[in-house]
């Protein structure tokens, strides 16, 4: 009777917790509560921290960690900011590098974006090749996260790495090319670093080799603007971000292509990424474009891409001018003979300006791919200061670079 007994009792509590089920979150002992964590702060502020707007209950989410941890930062070290802390901070807003900070409530969006700023909590990752992180209020802090956290408000030099634009800095595992960068990115792999540039690889592209530069070097050339030499830091600094947009645009656009439902808007947004010369030359474009769209329809063509990177970082001065690499997440189906190399490069595949040289290697219908590759901007117009760049001839979306 009581054996009949234990095993109700135990169907019970499964039903009720299945039903019912524990926050295991609440109880895990690796977290630590809102009055531990400020504690351990205070010791080392010497002061208390002003705990205004936060729950102090047995977790404390990343948003608040944030807070408390700004509001003890400029306890122990001051709230003068630099002019370096104060751009990273409006590029850490302008470029949503807190992915979620919407969710977080305005009063305490200030003190998130500064202690992000400064390296002393960084959230979560949002995964390879992403160039946002987590604060998610929902996510709760670590006791580890916590001794990290202490740790980086008593000595500034643990602190993270940031970027200008806001973005985790890593100075670990850094790839064979990593003297060739401004620096190195905690969530692109080494990967994208290490392949080849235009100059580099199964097709080198013509150009002046003289005038190649880096991505860390890229900015001490000079640009000639009505016959004068200006420092191309100059243009780059004020464009850097545009173009890469531009880039990313131009890139989405062509991945993201389905024959039963492309339209004009499609083809615009497509024609606005790329140089225009003139009229004439406009309407050679549209008429290339429209051209592939009969081909792609043709061949039943659907393009899906879940994400495209363009890291502006990234920037060189290649063998065809300011060159970007990029990283692309797509899938494409369609007739198999779409595949083949020759269709490929006569544009019944993926759009580009100059197909001859498109073409992704081990193809085939359903296939995801994982691409890097490069895509370059310049100008047909003289004496320009880099507000009419845009992707020209060399906007192939193709594997030349290292596996």
């Amino acid at each position: 009777m009581k054996k009949k007994l234990l095993t109700i009792s135990l169907s019970s509590m499964i039903l009720l917790n299945t039903m019912f089920p524990i926050n295991a979150s609440a109880s895990t002992p690796s977290l630590i509560s809102g009055e531990d964590y400020v504690k351990m702060l205070e010791k080392v502020t010497g002061e208390p921290i002003d705990t205004s707007n936060i729950t102090l209950g047995t977790t404390i989410g990343y948003a608040d960690a944030c807070v408390l941890a700004e509001r003890a930062d400029v306890l122990k070290n001051g709230s003068k900011e630099n002019d370096s802390l104060k751009k990273i901070k409006e590029n850490v807003k302008k470029y949503k590098r807190i992915s979620d900070l919407s969710q977080i409530p305005k009063v305490k969006q200030g003190e998130v974006i500064a202690c992000f700023s400064k390296g002393i909590f960084t959230g979560k990752s949002n995964g390879t090749y992403s160039q946002s992180d987590s604060i998610n209020p929902n996510l709760y802090l670590t006791k580890s996260q916590a001794q990290t956290i202490r740790n980086r408000i008593r000595d500034k030099s643990q602190r993270r790495t940031m970027s200008e634009d806001g973005q985790v800095i890593r100075t670990t595992n850094l790839p064979k090319n990593a003297k060739k960068f401004p620096y190195i990115l905690e969530s692109i792999p080494n990967s994208y670093y290490d392949s080849y540039f235009n100059w580099e690889g199964k097709v080198q592209y013509f150009g002046d080799k003289t005038k190649l530069r880096s991505p860390k070097n890229v900015t001490n050339g000079t640009h000639i603007l009505w016959d004068e030499k200006v420092p191309a830091k100059e243009i780059i600094d004020k464009y850097r971000y545009i173009w890469a947009e531009k880039v990313k645009k131009n890139v989405e656009t062509r991945l993201n292509f389905n024959y039963k439902t492309v339209n004009n808007k499609w083809i615009s947004d497509l024609q606005s990424t790329y140089f225009v010369y003139g009229d004439s030359y406009d309407k050679y474009t549209t008429n290339d474009i429209k051209n592939y769209i009969k081909k792609a329809k043709k061949n039943h063509v659907i393009i899906k891409c879940d994400k495209v990177v363009v890291e502006p970082s990234s920037l060189y001065y290649g063998t065809d001018g300011y060159t970007y690499r990029c990283y692309a997440k797509f899938k494409i189906t369609g007739n198999n003979k779409a595949f083949a190399r020759s269709a490929q490069e006569n544009n019944e595949l993926i759009y580009s300006e100059y197909p001859v040289a498109q073409w992704l290697e081990g193809a085939k219908n359903g296939k995801t791919f994982h691409l890097v590759f490069d895509i370059s901007m310049g100008t047909g117009a003289m004496n320009d200061d880099g507000s009419s760049y845009a992707v020209r001839v060399w906007d192939q979306i193709w594997d030349n670079m290292r596996n």
